[in-house]
Order: structure tokens, then sequence, then C-alpha cells
């Protein structure tokens, strides 16, 4: 296992918490906004978007095409937050600029990347698929396991060895 920095912990962090509110409030039944009523057609592209949420996208622009989040913001350390729309499974990163700068999606999405990786698919099945992670991170005495694809702008969250939380990590504009 490779030595984790302290904000690589923080960030590990902060997702573990996200993906625990996108389950623990994932029983909503909201009607899902119009560009996601069916999330079994949404595309991942690492590095890129999951499906209308894309690189470049401002909070306003992502609350004007999905709506106002359900589960609201939730602020995470320093200066970042989340909108948590838990009745898609989905959770968009901020900056203190308001730009978003990541993307996390559970249960209930239903979407998958173009090679077909989605919610549930198995360790083995990204490996096969991506290769062996940049990094990966472990709760000590824990079944979470994250698989890190740094260059492709992509994690893999797994739980007892399937996937429970696709991440899209947006580059830095320069």
């Amino acid at each position: 296992m490779l030595a984790v920095s302290a904000p690589m912990r923080i960030r590990t962090v902060q997702i573990i918490i996200a993906s625990l509110a996108l389950l623990i409030y994932g029983c909503s039944k909201r009607t899902p906004p119009a560009a996601w009523s069916s999330s079994e057609s949404v595309i991942v592209e690492p590095g890129v978007a999951i499906g209308p949420v894309h690189s470049g996208m401002t909070i306003r622009q992502v609350m004007t095409d999905l709506g106002r989040p359900n589960n609201g913001v939730v602020p995470t350390p320093p200066d970042e937050g989340c909108l948590v729309y838990t009745n898609i499974g989905l959770g968009v990163w901020f900056d203190s600029g308001g730009r978003i700068v990541s993307v996390s999606v559970g249960q209930p999405f239903a979407g998958h990347t173009k090679e077909g990786i989605g919610l549930g698919a198995s360790r083995a099945d990204v490996i096969k698929e991506y290769g062996e992670p940049t990094a990966t991170n472990t709760l000590p005495n824990s079944s979470f396991e994250l698989l890190r694809y740094e260059q492709r702008g992509i994690r893999f969250s797994l739980h007892d060895g399937k996937i429970d939380e696709i991440v899209v990590a947006f580059k830095p504009k320069k």
C-alpha cells in the first residue's frame, strides 16, 4: 500500500462522509430532474463529466439544470462544499469560487462508464478495464477500499469488493 499524504487522507474522509450521506438519505421519493429521468443512459466520462454535469460548470449552472438539491449543501472544509441530490444518487463537489471540482454517484444511480463499469461492478472488473490503480486507500479493519486513477480523473469506492460510489475528478483549469 502506498503512503498517503494528509490532504489525500482528508479528501478520502470527505468522500466517505459524502458516500454515507448518499447511502443514508438515498431513499428519497422525489422525482428526478428531467436530465436524470433514467440514469441508466447516463455515461460517466473520467475527468470530464457524469451525464450533464461537466467540467467548468458553476453551482448556479448545476442548479439550473438539476434544480435545488434535495439534501441541500453540505459544507466541507476548507472553503468547499457539496450539493447532494440523494434522490438520484449524485453529489456535486465545488471549491470556494463556486466551480465544480468533482462529481460523485452512488445508489440509486444506474449509469456506467463507456466500458460498462457501474455501481455493483467488482474490483476485478475495474482492474480489467482500467489496469492497476495509481493508488489505493483502505480503512483499517474495514471492507472499504478506494481505487484511484488520478491521470484519468476517476476514483472507485468499493465496499465488500463491489463499487458503491464513482467519483469523477475534473482537471483544474489553467
